[in-house]
């Protein structure tokens, strides 16, 4: 051969192995299941990244990797992937494809095991059935026997030897016919517990030999060497919720009486399929939105409509019959709901997600992108039902039954409402996929705190140790469920709201049970001015004290108010209130009555604590009082 066609010949094998390559890595490409290196909790969700090593085998240009094993719950349509090195994501397509295991041979003999046991429980009916055949027999034996005895015992010629012959026969068949039915019918509870117990092996067996394997297929444009894919998805089933413990320590010697120990604690939970295993986590209270546009205003119209015509006014008719409050915070309600299914507008259905996403090559990552096929119609009405709903909104300022004017108290949405707190924990943290509830603390702190016993006998004669707590570190603190200590011993639940950083919050320590304290009424007096009635009322509060120690007590009560003129309040010479300056700025507003006493040791009986005041009201003595609580 030439050396002219030995270069040819060397260049057709080159190419050719240059192909099989090329097959190798893009026909199904090289599979890893990747490892999972981060995870961010949502609420009803979390962002999962796995960390897929690319192998320098393969050669340079476009090639496949496939990331098999996802859960079952990912949603398809949030697949995203970034090169990190030595590779760039072209794009990222989902397939949900059938796998069979090879259990045939196993499966095979259990079959011809189940076949042998229905074999034997068919001939154990049989030899039942033929037992009843003989049963009858001989029933039918001996009703013919008996007659014909007795007929031939009157005529004198019955043969008494051949009837005793034909009844200890029969007798003994009896006998005979029971034992084989209980043997049968022991033989038949055998047979099928084996054949119960073959056929949940084989249930079993059979259970995982079909199943649905989710991968990510990702097409990369490689460098010739060795790189790594981090591979982003969503999945369900996973949530989490913040709880508390609240600790106060008077015994420590380090403890100046003016902290509590805050403990925050994630209460996680997910199965959505896939262990998290030493992956780093970070909760959120965000919500993993594929919409990346919100809704648009439409125009708002108004037309008049006859009063009477029941179809063009039935929605304002329903907007007028209840409360402006009430109306409104069931409009907000409305509207918030329709904005979260806005913003968790769901993908490409599982089925057709195959479909592959274009991802930017220059900068070897992707987007979430939006299924526009799927999500266009939804988001179309939702958007729609949004703007009714703000126009129902704005309808009823329009149609309140009475004037309206807002100053400070004007109707706001819940403090969590989109508020989007993120918490990274630190180091590793391994969340397996069950149905188990995982305590992981965000943060422990020691937060300053004003101590007091609280004492309201107008509600109950119990005294309550209470800390004033103001959040002094740069966290926002979630609204959960608080669990409080006191001096090591567990005192009571409870709930914290959302406590922003420097917002003070109030925590209760349960009842102290050395003090009491009591309301009563001391005199009540009526008489008549005019066309008024005049009503004059005077309390005494009583605290008492069975401990050894002096309490300071901050001791609570109320005036009653009234927005109408009609009705006027007037306090008697009320002293030593409270001088807070918080107290004092809203003490008007409220009507509540502060003061901070000091209540003696042994304080008991004639030597109780004690303090009157007393207050007059004034009406028309046509009319009679009514009460509530605002």
């Amino acid at each position: 051969m030439s050396n002219k066609q030995n270069a040819v010949m060397a260049a057709v094998l080159m190419g050719v192995a240059g192909q099989m390559c090329s097959v190798a890595w893009g026909a199904d490409g090289p599979t890893s299941k990747g490892r999972v290196e981060a995870v961010t909790v949502y609420r009803g969700q979390a962002m999962v990244m796995r960390a897929v090593d690319v192998p320098s085998a393969g050669g340079s240009g476009l090639v496949e990797l496939v990331v098999t094993e996802l859960p079952a719950t990912i949603e398809p349509a949030s697949l995203f992937a970034e090169g990190i090195s030595g590779a760039k994501v072209q794009s990222v397509r989902y397939r949900a494809r059938p796998v069979v295991a090879d259990v045939n041979e196993n499966v095979r003999a259990l079959d011809a095991k189940i076949a042998e046991l229905q074999g034997a429980l068919t001939a154990n009916a049989r030899q039942a059935g033929l037992i009843e055949e003989q049963k009858k027999y001989v029933e039918s034996l001996q009703g013919f026997v008996a007659p014909t005895a007795a007929t031939e015992f009157k005529s004198g010629v019955l043969n008494a030897k051949t009837v005793q012959e034909i009844s200890t026969f029969i007798m003994g068949e009896r006998a005979k016919f029971a034992e084989r039915e209980l043997a049968l019918a022991a033989e038949k509870q055998g047979l099928e517990k084996q054949l119960a117990l073959a056929n949940a092996e084989r249930q079993k067996l059979t259970a995982g030999s079909s199943k649905t394997l989710h991968e990510a297929v990702i097409t990369l444009n490689k460098d010739g060497g060795a790189g790594r894919v981090n591979l982003y998805y969503i999945v369900n089933n996973a949530t989490w919720s913040p709880s508390y413990v609240a600790r106060r320590d008077s015994r420590s010697q380090n403890n100046d009486g003016k902290t509590v120990q805050l403990e925050y604690f994630a209460d996680i939970t997910q199965l959505s399929g896939e262990d998290w295993s030493d992956a780093a986590l970070t909760l959120s209270t965000a919500t993993p939105s594929l919409a990346s546009d919100g809704p648009k205003l439409l125009p708002m119209t108004l037309a008049l409509a006859n009063p009477q015509a029941d179809a063009e006014v039935a929605r304002t008719r329903e907007l007028m019959s209840k409360s402006y409050d009430d109306a409104k915070k069931e409009l907000r309600d409305k509207q918030a709901m329709l904005n979260e299914a806005m913003n968790r507008a769901p993908g490409r259905p599982e089925g057709a997600a195959s479909q592959t996403r274009a991802q930017t090559a220059s900068t070897g990552g992707g987007s979430f992108g939006q299924w526009r096929d799927d999500a266009t119609e939804l988001k179309v009405r939702l958007t729609k039902d949004i703007n009714l709903a703000a126009a129902d909104d704005q309808l009823l300022d329009l149609v309140a039954s009475r004037s309206i004017l807002r100053k400070g108290d004007v109707i706001k949405p819940a403090r969590s409402e989109g508020l989007s707190v993120t918490y990274t924990l630190p180091g590793k943290i391994s969340v397996p996929s069950r149905d188990d509830h995982q305590l992981v603390q965000i943060t422990a702190a020691k937060l300053p705190a004003n101590f007091a016993k609280v004492a309201s006998p107008a509600l109950t004669s119990y005294v309550y140790d209470e800390a004033s707590v103001t959040n002094s570190s740069n966290m926002v603190m979630l609204a959960g469920p608080l669990t409080t200590y006191a001096d090591g011993a567990f005192v009571g639940r409870g709930d914290m709201a959302t406590i922003t950083a420097g917002e003070r919050f109030t925590v209760g320590f349960g009842i102290d049970s050395s003090l009491r304290a009591y309301r009563d009424l001391v005199e009540r007096t009526e008489s008549t001015q005019g066309g008024n009635r005049v009503i004059n009322v005077s309390y005494r509060l009583r605290l008492e004290n069975f401990g050894s120690t002096p309490a300071q007590v901050r001791l609570q009560d109320r005036l009653p108010l009234s927005p109408s003129k009609d009705l006027t309040i007037t306090p008697g010479a009320i002293t030593g209130l409270s001088d807070d300056p918080e107290y004092a700025k809203n003490k008007a507003k409220t009507g509540l009555l502060r003061w901070e006493v000091s209540v003696p040791a042994s304080a008991i009986g004639t030597n109780e604590f004690g303090l009157e005041y007393g207050f007059r009201i004034e009406h028309d003595k046509q009319m009679i009082l009514s009460g509530g609580v605002n």
